[in-house]
């Protein structure tokens, strides 16, 4: 029997981006390989719904339980002693040492410490610059979730990705019904117009420039329709915070905090547009589940989301004054975004039998 052993440290409650990733991707793993023993190993809790997907070991010990360095302290015998045969870093960190026999994949969502470095905590800008190299040198396979990832990581690191595979939505993002619009307008207290804008409020997401352009196209007059930011605080957001309640304040935004994945698709069905300004992204998820749910898409024009969006966004530079005239040209009808098509062309259903199958050519080579 195939055991696959996975960092589940990004399997909490409050799943951000990269916890979205490994979730869908197990989830839908499970259902062309349902033989496959699967081992979530963390060092914190593994959230309910996550858990159900195979034997959750939790905290596992460390010197530094915040840290990647758990992967290479308590990790190691946990492996040897469960008999794993593939070991998933599916957060771009590796245990930099396994029990012989236990092969490694990784997968790589962005070189952020070298495109937005000052976006980071010191603490994850230093481990990314230095375990995230050796995890791509000492892995048996890698795996990139964009093709300007795995372009990056060849000029980079001088190795080619093993496969692209695309993050997989939950089925949940599609357009929701009136009632379900209904339902979210009235448990959030919003109005008929609104633009959102959803990610942690950390600098490298770009919200401080988007809030900045924003109030001044307001202040300039134009009709622009309420902004709704929805996203938990994150680091080094002191700054955006009091943009955020500054505007606020002045009626010019409202700010919802962590929204639940049940929510998600009402609101951005709700939403008259979503706007998405990150300054460097891995791929930008938030984009395509916005065009899933058939919502308008505003969007950094770098290469993740043009990836991402398939043309189907209204691009534009993340810088402050091009936000400002897009915000501009946006109120005044110049220069809208259109929604998407309907139907699945978005999703990639190829990407679970991918994976499994890379990873029994890896198991296979051993």
């Amino acid at each position: 029997m195939f055991k696959l052993g996975v960092d589940a440290s990004v399997l909490n409650r409050e799943r951000t981006g990269v916890g979205n990733y490994v979730f869908n991707l197990l989830t839908r793993y499970r259902r062309v390989r349902p033989e496959t023993s699967l081992y979530l190993f963390s060092n914190d809790r593994v959230d309910a719904e996550a858990a159900t997907l195979g034997e959750c070991i939790e905290h596992v010990p460390s010197p530094l339980k915040k840290g990647p360095l758990w992967l290479s302290t308590g990790l190691p015998p946990l492996l040897e002693k469960c008999g794993v045969d593939v070991f998933w870093g599916g957060n771009g960190y590796l245990p930099l040492r396994v029990p012989n026999g236990v092969r490694r994949v990784v997968t790589i969502h962005d070189l952020v410490y070298l495109h937005a470095a000052h976006t980071l905590p010191a603490v994850s800008r230093w481990s990314r610059r230095l375990l995230q190299p050796l995890a791509v040198r000492h892995a048996d396979a890698v795996v990139c979730v964009s093709q300007s990832t795995a372009d990056e990581v060849h000029r980079r690191y001088g190795r080619s990705a093993d496969a692209v595979l695309e993050p997989l939505m939950d089925p949940s993002y599609r357009p929701a019904t009136p009632d379900e619009v209904r339902a979210v307008r009235s448990r959030y207290s919003l109005p008929e117009r609104f633009l959102l804008t959803l990610g942690t409020m950390e600098p490298r997401k770009n919200l401080a420039a988007l809030l900045e352009a924003y109030v001044r196209a307001r202040e300039r007059g134009a009709d622009l329709p309420l902004l709704v930011l929805a996203g938990k605080m994150g680091w080094l957001a002191q700054d955006i915070a009091a943009l955020v309640e500054s505007s606020v304040r002045r009626g010019f935004a409202k700010f919802l905090g962590y929204v639940p994945l049940e929510h998600m698709p009402a609101l951005y069905s709700a939403a008259e547009a979503f706007v998405f300004v990150p300054l460097y992204e891995g791929f930008g998820m938030p984009a395509r589940e916005a065009l899933l749910c058939g919502t308008p898409v505003i969007a950094s024009d770098i290469a993740a989301l043009r990836e991402a969006t398939r043309g189907h966004a209204l691009l534009v530079p993340p810088d402050e004054r091009s936000l400002e005239e897009a915000l501009l040209a946006y109120a005044s009808g110049a220069r809208r975004p259109v929604p998407p098509p309907a139907g699945d062309a978005l999703q990639s259903d190829h990407v679970p039998l991918a994976f499994a199958e890379l990873l029994e050519r890896v198991r296979g080579a051993r």
